[in-house]
């Protein structure tokens, strides 16, 4: 009779169980300039308004609505009606307290109606950028992306709506080596 070898178990170590970093990078940005170079490439100057902790060589970029602006001025609006609940002796009757709130509520959902509408007018823009040039500037970086022809087009109907956009910078060369295994 054969016995039932069981496969060797592998040991795990409390680096394991660490779950890997997201390494994107979400900010708002501004477009310094876009334009073809000599080599005939299109190349993108974005100043981005975070510090890029590390730089890589390509980055899958996406450009897409910001709702952090929105949800601010909701977030405002919902402390204010806080306020409003809390200190009983602002209103003299809870009547006009009562508006009040409701007149905030209101805000909030002409907020998010706002929100959706610009969102349905702001679609995803997805590339692969690599990085030709990089600075970091106070707060922020600059940095010269060489960008494909084909999302050129895309970029051109948007380019009054990037104010509504922020940017994701994903590294698509990170390379994970097994501990104990060299360059």
């Amino acid at each position: 009779m054969a016995k039932n070898k069981k496969s060797p178990k592998k040991k795990e170590g409390i680096l394991d169980k660490i779950t890997p970093p997201d390494n994107t990078i979400k900010a708002s940005f501004s477009i310094a300039s876009l334009a073809m170079s000599k080599e005939l490439r299109w190349k993108l100057d974005l100043n981005i308004q975070k510090r890029l902790p590390k730089t890589y060589r390509e980055y899958r970029m996406t450009l897409c609505f910001d709702e952090d602006p929105f949800n601010r001025r909701i977030a405002d609006v919902e402390k204010k009606i806080k306020e409003i609940e809390a200190d009983q002796n602002l209103f003299r009757n809870t009547k006009v307290m009562r508006e009040e709130i409701e007149e905030q509520k209101d805000r909030i959902t002409e907020i998010r109606k706002e929100m959706d509408q610009k969102k349905a007018e702001c679609p995803k823009i997805e590339f692969l950028a690599e990085v030709d040039e990089l600075k970091h500037r106070d707060a922020g970086t600059w940095v010269r992306l060489r960008i494909p022809d084909v999302v050129i087009p895309d970029l051109n109907d948007r380019k009054h709506w990037f104010s509504y956009y922020r940017a994701e910078l994903k590294p698509t060369e990170t390379i994970e080596l097994d501990r104990g295994e060299e360059d």
